[in-house]
């Protein structure tokens, strides 16, 4: 099992487990997730992150189970064909949806406009589900709530993200993940 992270501040609770972190947005975990898999060739990625909260959810770890890609515009009609990645990825069975862009919400406006389809944002799931997806190496993604992607969001983030790493481990570390007790090399 690989385990992924954006920024390492995520990762603040995980001491002694190998991990790789990508770099914020999804251009920057497109390819640190392509390099990792390429490099480790892991037989399940496990995405550990934080998200802002879109629907006033309870604090904690939540499994996503569809990512969105919410600030592409196709060109499909434009080309005259297929060339558009999917919209959205089903990851699992969750009830979760995330909104993925490369700007951080902190406008109410965005945030109402993306809680009419998904339930949390943040800058990199779509971008590892879909990297995954194509490299056909099955990923699950647990993201920890730090903010409520309002006007303070990113003082939430950085007062909450020690936590929500302390959060992450501890369902990680309960869940007896695969390959956990022996990271990879």
């Amino acid at each position: 099992m690989l385990i992924v992270a954006a920024l390492s501040e995520e990762l603040q609770a995980f001491q002694g487990v190998n991990a790789v972190v990508t770099g914020p947005g999804k251009v920057q975990a497109t390819l640190g997730l392509i390099r990792a898999i390429a490099e480790w060739t892991p037989s399940e990625v496990l995405v550990v992150g934080t998200a802002g909260n879109l629907h006033q959810h309870s604090p904690g770890v939540y499994e996503i189970g569809t990512a969105i890609q919410h600030d592409y515009t196709s060109l499909d009609a434009i080309v005259g064909g297929p060339v558009d990645p999917p919209t959205e990825i089903t990851l699992s069975t969750s009830p979760f949806r995330i909104a993925t862009g490369d700007s951080f919400v902190s406008h109410p406006a965005i945030a109402e406009g993306l809680s009419r389809w998904a339930d949390f944002v943040d800058m990199e799931s779509y971008a590892y589900a879909y990297v995954a997806q194509v490299m056909g190496v099955p990923i699950r993604i647990l993201k920890a709530v730090t903010d409520n992607a309002t006007a303070s969001a990113a003082q939430d983030w950085r007062t909450s993200v020690a936590f929500a790493s302390r959060q992450l481990w501890s369902v990680v570390k309960e869940a007896e993940w695969t390959g956990l007790r022996h990271p990879l090399r």
